[in-house]
């Protein structure tokens, strides 16, 4: 019988478009989503559209279906760049924010290796650098 009793938690409430606006209103309200986070979800929206449609598209192909929509023929999806760039970003920040970490710790002297080294071979390889050197 418990397979029949709905866990708490799991379920999404069903929301028409007005209580969803006032919820989404107040999560802004509150501070626990930011516009960038709005433009971001529909953002992915439109990737996740995109990525249907070729999926479709595809298929398609496979099938061999004569006489039917290709994705050249339907409504590009717009470039969602933002995406990409928050992508990368975060991705850039928490390496940029692990190397200033680790080379703060080094005196201005020490440090220069270092730096050469991330120019050179990458913030990845600088990264690594550091926390191979001895410490003492």
């Amino acid at each position: 019988m418990e397979d029949a009793m709905p866990r708490v938690g799991h379920q999404r409430p069903a929301l028409s478009e007005g209580p969803a606006r006032y919820v989404l209103d107040r999560l802004v309200a509150d501070r626990r989503v930011t516009a960038t986070d709005i433009s971001y979800y529909l953002g992915e929206m439109q990737n996740e559209i995109h990525q249907i449609e070729e999926r479709i598209a595809h298929l398609r192909a496979i099938a061999g279906a004569s006489g039917t929509t290709t994705r050249q023929t339907l409504v590009p999806a717009p470039p969602s760049r933002g995406t990409q760039r928050r992508r990368s970003n975060t991705k850039g920040k928490a390496l940029g924010g692990m190397y200033g970490g680790l080379i703060r710790r080094l005196p201005r002297d020490q440090q220069q290796q270092y730096k050469d080294i991330k120019a050179a071979h990458g913030i990845e390889a600088a990264i690594a650098a550091l926390r191979r050197r001895k410490v003492g």
